[in-house]
């Protein structure tokens, strides 16, 4: 068959158009594969440099190179970090390491042009025939502060016990043993989720909880005086919002005593907002506060407040 001059043009530049659309494709996937591969590859990287620089200072126990591995925001918060690290010490410094498996995993969120890239990872280690792991957070982008780029948060804990430090929360500095019944308080609270996820109807299935389940955290004589609305309102809110994230937390150490707990938080409905506790010198609540249309860091007052902005919600 004899083709005519425009019937072989017309071939010629069907046959170029599926060579282009092969090529595009074909570089769709490449970019899309080599993106990953380029994230993964640098969180391996930041893996590597903080395994490396953190096992060389615990057996070297030098203070200064575990405090030079912050960064400068989490140091700044982190005001009991000499306390993190003389625990850090205590429990396996000094002693020949021998580095184990690693794992990580990541999230990214961006909003409103403000992008954050935050790393969780845990590497096992052994001391002799004990063996422990180490877990860490590191801010790999934080567009709206970018002095907390860099390792937020450092936890030690034996093999045996790693089930047991399940914080809802990344808080600046290191974990020791001072910090340890405001950690559980703070998860007591948010573990009143009781949303029941096979419900089949739109509507949500949730019961407020038993107050026993959360009153024995509160100092008795500011819990007797709280009004029930606003107990009911907290109960609901750590109940019903699904969709909050707790990140960058610190803790802070008034001279009057006690400890207060910062948390900025994201809200599915809402801006992002903040969430602080108030303990006294025994550990028991004094004070709540939510905050969920700005980012300020007030003092935390005695008592329930911010709950019942959550109602409408």
């Amino acid at each position: 068959m004899i083709l005519t001059t425009r019937e072989r043009l017309s071939r010629i530049t069907a046959i170029l158009l599926v060579m282009v659309l092969a090529t595009t494709s074909a570089c769709s996937v490449l970019d899309r594969s080599g993106l990953l591969s380029n994230q993964m590859k640098t969180e391996a990287e930041h893996c590597e440099a903080f395994e490396s620089a953190f096992f060389e200072a615990m057996e070297k126990k030098d203070a200064k190179a575990i405090r030079k591995l912050f960064s400068p925001r989490a140091r700044s918060r982190a005001s009991d970090l000499d306390e993190g690290i003389e625990y850090l010490f205590a429990v396996c410094g000094g002693e020949k390491i021998k580095a184990g498996q690693d794992n990580k995993s990541s999230t990214e969120h961006i909003e409103k042009g403000k992008n954050t890239w935050e790393l969780h990872a845990y590497c096992f280690f052994t001391i002799g025939e004990h063996e422990y792991m180490v877990n860490w957070t590191e801010y790999l982008k934080y567009d709206e502060d970018e002095r907390i780029i860099g390792i937020y948060s450092i936890d030690i804990t034996d093999r045996s016990e790693t089930e047991e430090r399940d914080y809802p929360f990344t808080a600046a500095g290191i974990y020791h043993p001072g910090r340890y019944e405001a950690n559980q308080a703070i998860k007591a609270l948010v573990s009143l989720y009781t949303l029941d996820h096979t419900a089949t109807d739109r509507d949500p299935k949730y019961e407020i909880p038993d107050e026993s389940e959360w009153s024995y955290l509160w100092d008795p004589d500011v819990y007797a005086a709280l009004d029930q609305q606003d107990k009911d309102d907290m109960a609901h809110y750590f109940i019903n919002d699904r969709s909050r994230t707790f990140y960058a937390g610190w803790f802070e150490y008034p001279d009057e005593g006690g400890i207060v707990f910062y948390c900025p938080a994201r809200f599915a409905l809402h801006h992002n907002g903040y969430f602080g506790i108030r303990f006294n010198s025994e550990g028991k609540i004094v004070g709540i506060v939510l905050d969920i249309y700005h980012a300020a860091y007030a003092p935390v007052e005695e008592g329930l407040h911010g709950f019942d902005d959550t109602r409408s919600a």
